[in-house]
């Protein structure tokens, strides 16, 4: 992507969230990270351009670009010194043509040894990066964010247009009068963002379900090869063939959904899994998925839920966030937990079930 477009990538954001809880009452709780958009290219990149429009390097906003990122969460601005204390995984969109406008969909995933290990934070909405002050939802969360609800603000503290490590960009930061040479040998472009934000969860009921919860078995069916995939690549980086994890190869899916784990082929179809998952993780198969599950058939026909979340599809048991619905299930929160039943490696056809607790 040429220079004037890549203005719009990030690093080293400081995220403040604060989070509350309702068990008898609620309280709240406040969560500080640093986000490091790392966009230099090589073998530090956190980042991987994966399709553009073909008006994209013209623009001066980048209007079209779609950019994966895994980009690492820590307790303090410097990268290499600070605490690392998980990964942004997603992916934000160039939408706006006239205005620095980003669309991002991204999970905060928590790791370490702190009280939010394992737990994480769905976080879709816009970005106008040029405004003083910009707030996204926080849409959903799993583990002790289950049912999160809240908001997250953004500042923009510095912006280097040229490239720089981070090391240099905390020093750029700090003085308002770097000299020009120093920027011209920076290697990677960075913007510091502070953020600060709330977030709104139930108490946990324990995964059992309980008054006002639905729960719903379902098995998806992902078909890669074949006559008839119901699973297609749209978009990949230049890098993706390379990569052990396919990080930023994006796939548009439309899925079957049966009651039984059998073939799609000879199970009863309810529904059709539509959306995307894009590999987000460089390190393990970590998806991002963002898909709804449109119900055709029984109690639930004409009804649909919006899932979006992280699935490490080696793990035994994921768990997503159910972040809204249509239908019977409209104001919807919940999770779904996910089980590989086939990992589809001889056959083509992946089969997952899917246990969804919902609260409409």
């Amino acid at each position: 992507m040429a220079a004037s477009s890549s203005s719009f990538v990030f690093a080293a954001a400081l995220l403040v969230l604060a989070a509350a809880t309702a068990a008898q009452a609620q309280r709240e709780t406040k969560l500080r990270v640093f986000w490091h958009d790392v966009v230099s290219g090589g073998p530090n990149s956190t980042v991987a351009q994966v399709a553009e429009a073909p008006t994209t390097n013209a623009s001066a906003t980048g209007f079209g670009a779609v950019v994966v990122i895994d980009d690492p969460l820590t307790d303090g601005p410097n990268l290499t010194a600070s605490r690392l204390v998980g990964r942004a995984q997603g992916m934000y969109v160039a939408a706006g043509k006239d205005a620095l406008s980003l669309m991002m969909a991204m999970n905060f995933v928590f790791a370490g040894d702190g009280p939010y290990n394992g737990s994480s934070l769905a976080i879709l909405g816009a970005n106008p990066a040029e405004r003083a002050v910009r707030e996204m939802p926080v849409v959903g969360g799993t583990g002790v964010f289950r049912f999160a609800r809240g908001y997250c603000q953004a500042t923009t503290r510095w912006f280097n247009a040229t490239t720089g490590d981070a090391t240099l960009l905390l020093q750029l930061a700090r003085s308002a009068q770097a000299p020009a040479a120093a920027m011209a040998k920076a290697s990677l472009q960075l913007l510091l963002l502070l953020c600060v934000g709330a977030v709104a969860w139930a108490a946990d009921d324990g995964g059992g379900g309980g008054a006002g919860m639905t729960k719903i078995k379902v098995y998806w069916h992902d078909v890669v090869a074949g006559p008839n995939p119901t699973a297609i690549r749209v978009a990949q980086a230049a890098s993706t063939n390379a990569s052990s994890t396919y990080f930023g190869a994006v796939v548009a899916i439309d899925d079957p959904l049966t009651s039984s784990p059998a073939a799609a082929a000879a199970g009863e179809v309810v529904g059709r899994a539509q959306g995307t998952y894009m590999f987000a993780d460089q390190r393990v198969i970590g998806l991002l998925m963002d898909m709804n599950f449109v119900f055709t058939a029984g109690d639930h026909n004409g009804s649909s839920l919006a899932i979006m979340g992280r699935n490490e599809v080696m793990s035994p048991v994921r768990e997503m966030s159910i972040v809204g619905g249509s239908g019977k299930f409209r104001m919807a929160r919940g999770y779904a937990e996910a089980r590989t039943v086939d990992s589809g490696f001889k056959s083509g056809e992946t089969i997952v079930e899917y246990t969804l607790f919902v609260k409409a």
